[in-house]
């Protein structure tokens, strides 16, 4: 009885297959037979079509390694970082291309959060985009929620052409609202479609992160039905084209920034400008720096506040992403910030904690960029200064009175961040 159990055992865990009279229970039995397909079998002109597409994707995909390595400080921070980036925007250049930027059907997605990141996303706002089909009428329906601000910007390419703020808009009392994208006027709010525009970028701003409440929206096309695409071997292969060409032009792009601020701003901040045309937000003034400070040095910023309905510095990495905000004070706006008695805001840019409320943690870093933003500025605010200080020296150049912060709070203070910024990204 015990040798049948045994045998019908065996039997079953080596799928069925018989013994020769030479095995034992300890020998491999029959190999099973491979039924997978025999790649070397004539393919059909389709398949033969999407194959070579998606190597050719593949192997375009290994040489951008090589741009990795060509921007990459030799820190072993950076390095992992900027493989971690390199895997981040191709995840979004393939959604882009496969969901976010199909203009027969537009949708209003976020492509960037608090985990996917390009372009120093600002850490206190959320994004959608879409691309559509210029010919169309769309209408943007939504409900607004309590942020600091909320503008609509079309873009030709990367160039904002024609922007609609919250300011300029009508709400229901419970905050509903219809924005009409048409050639000609309609309803209470109505962007008109300049010509060539086929992609709609959309920013809400949040000072006040543990009060302000996020807006929802959708996109629907008026004149004609949504057409959702049957996938084809040309459309496919198509579209494997256009994530390479898609992620490159990204990773070249934010490479072009970086290099840019590291050649006019070296641990210094420059005067703000206006970026519409490189496609930030024509309501915003844009001012870029670079930082690179030896472990027991830290930089001191000043700066005298300007009028705006908004404002906020924060620091990014080699790769132009926002650090992490949600872990780490890495960002501060004009809501967060403390103002000395001078009226100063004064900025401290260091991997340790000084003990002061404006701290900007660099998380172990020792270089990356610092972006500041101005919305709605009523008059051009100057560049803020700034200095490279030994961190042990920073007490003394600091105002006896300024805020200090405890170990405890500091705490507090980080874990109302986590709980803020989840909370946005969960809507």
């Amino acid at each position: 009885m015990r040798l049948v159990f045994i045998f019908t055992l065996v039997f079953l865990v080596t799928g069925g297959q018989a013994f020769s009279q030479n095995q034992t229970l300890n020998q491999t039995p029959t190999q099973a037979p491979n039924h997978a397909p025999n790649h070397a079998q004539s393919l059909t002109p389709g398949q033969a079509q999407l194959q070579a597409s998606w190597e050719a994707f593949c192997e375009e995909l290994k040489a951008k390694g090589q741009l990795i390595l060509s921007q990459d400080t030799g820190n072993p921070q950076d390095t992992a970082a900027g493989y971690r980036y390199l895997a981040m925007m191709t995840a979004m250049a393939i959604d882009r291309a496969q969901f976010a930027e199909v203009p027969t059907r537009p949708v209003l997605v976020r492509i960037i959060d608090q985990y996917r990141k390009a372009g120093l996303d600002s850490p206190d706002n959320k994004y959608w985009m879409t691309k559509f089909d210029p010919d169309g009428e769309y209408v943007i329906r939504g409900r607004r929620g309590s942020g600091a601000y909320l503008g609509f910007q079309f873009n030709i390419d990367d160039g904002a052409s024609a922007n609609l703020n919250h300011q300029d808009m009508v709400f229901g009392e419970d905050g509903r609202f219809e924005l009409y994208l048409t050639d000609k006027k309609r309803g209470e709010n109505w962007l008109s479609l300049p010509e060539g525009a086929n992609g709609l970028y959309v920013r809400e701003i949040f000072s006040d992160w543990d009060k302000e409440k996020p807006s929802t929206m959708w996109i629907e096309r008026l004149d004609n039905p949504p057409i959702a695409p049957v996938p084809t071997a040309q459309s496919v292969s198509k579209n494997f084209e256009k994530m390479s060409a898609s992620l490159e032009a990204g990773l070249l792009r934010w490479k072009r920034y970086v290099s840019i601020n590291r050649s006019r701003a070296m641990n210094a901040i420059s005067p703000p400008i206006g970026t519409a045309s490189q496609g930030g937000s024509p309501d915003n003034l844009y001012s870029g720096g670079y930082f690179k400070l030896a472990p027991d040095e830290a930089m001191l910023i000043e700066l005298t506040p300007v009028e705006a309905d908004y404002w906020a510095v924060q620091l990014g990495s080699i790769w132009f992403q926002s650090l992490d905000y949600q872990h780490a004070q890495t960002s501060l706006n004009s809501f967060q910030t403390e103002t000395d008695p001078d009226g100063k805001i004064r900025l401290i840019v260091s991997a340790q904690d000084p003990g002061y409320a404006n701290w900007l943690d660099t998380t172990g870093l020792a270089e990356g960029v610092i972006y500041m933003r101005w919305n709605k500025a009523k008059r051009d605010p100057s560049a803020p200064s700034a200095q490279v200080i030994k961190f042990a020296e920073l007490s003394k150049l600091m105002p006896a009175d300024s805020q200090r912060v405890n170990p405890a709070q500091r705490k507090k203070d980080i874990a109302a961040r986590y709980a803020s910024v989840a909370r946005r990204f969960a809507q």
